[in-house]
């Protein structure tokens, strides 16, 4: 009966049942990071040092640049701690994510690992960091992971707490 069905439909009709359970099967499918079918939000808690580190990862990863530079600390913070040097503007560190993105230098979050971020306590950093003074407390926060093109990547991300939030302190080392 199956086979006497298949043939009298024409090819049109074929092709259209066949997208039709294409479609349905591939909403059934974890994409993943694949470029274009990938997770369009992310799972993030700010509350932590290492969320921070992982949020700001994972927004540029999916190609949330505003969100990810909103993890920085506030311009406040960082004429405080180091008022000479300039920092990114968000126009500037969109342009570098857009061209990272092309190159395939954009993290594969199935890769992402993130280490419990230690406790900034040399005084020399400290100060550095405005620790005590500006901010209340200040991580260094290991990330780990494999770019889209294959290789290996690992950074430290070095995290404070300002104004009552965790935020990244961009540009400093």
């Amino acid at each position: 009966m199956m086979r006497k069905i298949l043939f009298r439909m024409d090819i049109r009709e074929l092709l259209a049942v066949w997208f039709i359970t294409s479609i349905l099967f591939l909403g059934c499918i974890d994409t993943g990071d694949v470029p274009g079918l990938g997770p369009k939000e992310v799972s993030i808690d700010l509350s932590t040092p290492e969320g921070v580190s992982e949020a700001w990862v994972k927004y540029k990863a999916i190609g949330e640049y505003d969100n990810a530079y909103d993890l920085y600390c506030d311009d406040e913070y960082y004429e405080q701690v180091d008022p000479d040097k300039p920092y990114p503007t968000r126009e500037d560190f969109i342009r570098a994510m857009e061209s990272a993105e092309k190159t395939g230098a954009v993290t594969d979050l199935s890769t992402l690992k993130v280490s419990e971020g230690d406790p900034i306590t040399s005084s020399r950093l400290r100060k550095y960091y405005g620790i005590g003074t500006v901010a209340d407390e200040g991580y260094k926060v290991k990330v780990e992971g494999k770019w889209r093109v294959g290789l290996g990547v690992a950074a430290i991300s070095n995290v404070v707490k300002y104004r009552g939030r965790y935020c990244i302190a961009q540009g400093l080392q």
